[in-house]
């Protein structure tokens, strides 16, 4: 699902599940289908002046942009509107979700902080700062993030717990991540891609019965064909079967190049640290 803006030009009462792109490991450490990036159109004033129309009109513009994934346009339109409104933090927050759409990760982090300067307790650009943390690789300052996301907003979609349970990983906080990811199912028992998190972890520790039963649901569960060649890949790993994890590798490759070769490194590399021997 790409980033919209709210049609009532107010910030959304839950985080919902979108889609992001950071490169990430293992596959929550792949986010997909797990983000709440949402761009959010600035509450209308009085259109006093064309400068403020301008404004408006901007963020609008961009958001247009970004949906049809036109990035760099969009990210100049909103540099604009940020001169016209430098105190503004919705602007901002757009400004950062652009740059997280286009995996500047780094921006994103610079935007996201510059809006909270702003609008100190935004759940949504905390959700946001901890997804660009955590793509860059800055896994303790994405829990902080997420932790402090979840405390001002607790987040009935399941989408912080999962981001949670990818930076813990990363961490090698197991039972942290673990914890994470079963809040996210449990809030969310439909949650396709953080199912596909908790069986990889749970290969990864070794509880293969565990694993297959997750990665089956999440097959089931998930909209996103690319996502479900990628858990039935790892599946048959579990099930030692290489030929169907490789078939799964050649569906993947139109698909999702990133997930095919994050794919392929798990049946030839090991990427996930996988033991697919039986217990």
């Amino acid at each position: 699902m790409k980033n919209k803006v709210s049609n009532n030009g107010e910030m959304p009462k839950t985080i919902e599940e979108t889609t992001v792109r950071p490169k990430l490991w293992l596959m929550a450490l792949l986010l997909l289908a797990t983000s709440a990036s949402i761009m959010a159109q600035p509450n209308k004033p009085a259109p006093a002046d064309a400068a403020t129309t301008d404004f408006l009109t901007l963020n609008n513009q961009a958001n247009a942009l970004d949906q049809s994934e036109q990035h760099e346009r969009a990210i100049e339109l909103l540099k604009r509107a940020v001169r016209l409104a430098p105190k503004s933090a919705t602007t901002l927050r757009n400004l950062g979700v652009v740059y997280l759409n286009a995996n500047q990760l780094l921006s994103a982090i610079e935007a996201f902080e510059q809006s909270l300067l702003l609008k100190a307790n935004d759940a949504e650009t905390y959700f946001d700062l901890g997804l660009a943390y955590l793509g860059c690789g800055k896994y303790e300052a994405a829990v902080k993030a997420l932790k402090q996301a979840n405390q001002l907003a607790p987040d009935s979609s399941g989408a912080t717990y999962n981001a949670l349970g990818s930076a813990f990983a990363h961490l090698g906080r197991t039972e942290d991540a673990f914890a994470a990811y079963r809040e996210a199912v449990k809030l969310n028992p439909d949650f396709a891609a953080a199912y596909t998190n908790l069986g990889i972890l749970q290969l990864t520790v070794g509880q293969r019965t565990e694993a297959s039963n997750s990665l089956e649901k999440a097959v089931r569960l998930t909209p996103n064909p690319a996502e479900a060649y990628f858990a039935l890949g790892v599946l048959s790993l579990i099930r030692q079967d290489r030929t169907s994890a490789l078939t799964q590798y050649s569906l993947l490759k139109k698909l999702s190049p990133e997930l095919a070769d994050l794919l392929y490194r798990t049946i030839y590399v090991g990427a996930y640290v996988v033991d697919v021997k039986p217990k």
